[in-house]
């Protein structure tokens, strides 16, 4: 008898997460999630308490151009309409991230912890990886020339 040919299990969001995006303590201010986002690449802060646990997701359309900037931010983002639990089906978090018309989702377990952060390629074909984030990152920081569109290790 020969031996059977394992079925490879299907990509899941955990798979598929950054296992290292840049977080915000829950007591971030409006004027934090600012900042952040107006780093390039960055188009979801994440607000994590100190027990790993998603408190907020917020992007841009979350902050009125009137909030304050010492406000609170945790109030403006809402965690559900932008997380996707680990076990989900790679195709199915590309599927839904499409469908909302956005390209980051938080990956977060049932308990409310973060597993990581979901980041869909401009072109829509892939997911940012912690090995291109990295690269990108090392480019930023050592003041490499900006890459030509398109070419960004990251496309993100």
């Amino acid at each position: 008898m020969a031996p059977e040919t394992p079925v490879p299990r299907p990509v899941t969001a955990a798979d598929l997460a950054l296992r290292e995006p840049t977080l915000l303590h829950p007591d971030a201010t409006v004027d934090d999630v600012r900042r952040l986002l107006a780093r390039p690449k960055v188009h979801l802060a994440l607000l994590v308490d100190d027990a790993g646990v998603l408190v907020a997701a917020v992007d841009t359309e979350d902050l009125p151009a009137d909030a304050r900037g010492d406000a609170p931010a945790a109030a403006l983002g809402v965690p559900p309409a932008r997380t996707v639990p680990p076990g989900l089906d790679g195709d199915e978090v590309r599927r839904r991230l499409r469908a909302q018309g956005v390209r980051r989702a938080a990956v977060v377990d049932d308990g409310g912890r973060l597993v990581g952060l979901v980041c869909l390629k401009r072109h829509g074909r892939g997911f940012c990886s912690d090995d291109q984030v990295a690269a990108y990152r090392r480019d930023r920081d050592h003041g490499s020339p900006p890459r030509a569109e398109g070419s960004d290790p990251a496309e993100a």
